[in-house]
């Protein structure tokens, strides 16, 4: 039995590791997507909507968070209990999310499109509830995020299923990329 803990606690203890370096590997790969999309845009207006204007996307935020993408990956996991797995699926979602959709990831939309990405992984991969609720856990109104779900999933045509090879290709480019 004590063998089994000590196992245990290995394992935990290295999920804790790889949970940290992925959390900061994501946040670094879509801080980057980020910057190249304000980059394209300062050079062509026509790559990505006025964020003043009725083009903006109902995803946009009025302020940008005081938090970066890691740290709120990080704030996803440890509320969402999300696993790697569950992580990876979450950012092929919000990759398919961009391709069906005319919007861009930017600052003031990464954060709702995030954290709806990662809500849906959790909801599909877990078998359990939360008690907080995700509207709680994402911090806005449970009818807003019940809104950004719905928009979402119908612009992706509800295509919630990854296969094994796009999984696989996911996690080994974000594994690879350096994010030092």
């Amino acid at each position: 039995m004590y063998l089994f803990y000590i196992i245990n606690q290995t394992m935990q203890e290295d999920n804790e590791i790889v949970g940290t370096v992925l959390c900061l590997k994501l946040g670094k790969i879509l801080e980057g997507l980020i910057a190249s999309t304000s980059e394209l845009s300062s050079l062509d207006k026509n790559k990505q909507p006025d964020l003043n204007n009725s083009d903006s996307s109902v995803f946009d935020s009025i302020t940008t968070p005081n938090i970066g993408l890691s740290e709120y990956i990080e704030h996803l996991v440890e509320e969402l209990y999300l696993t790697h797995n569950m992580l990876i699926y979450g950012i092929i979602l919000l990759s398919r999310y961009l391709k069906y959709s005319d919007i861009c990831l930017t600052k003031k939309n990464c954060f709702k499109l995030l954290g709806v990405a990662m809500v849906l992984s959790f909801k599909i991969n877990s078998d359990y509830r939360l008690k907080p609720t995700f509207s709680d856990i994402l911090c806005f109104k449970a009818k807003d995020y019940d809104t950004l779900e719905a928009i979402y999933l119908e612009t992706i045509g509800y295509k919630l299923f990854v296969t094994n090879g796009k999984f696989s290709e996911y996690f080994n480019k974000i594994m690879a990329f350096n994010a030092e």
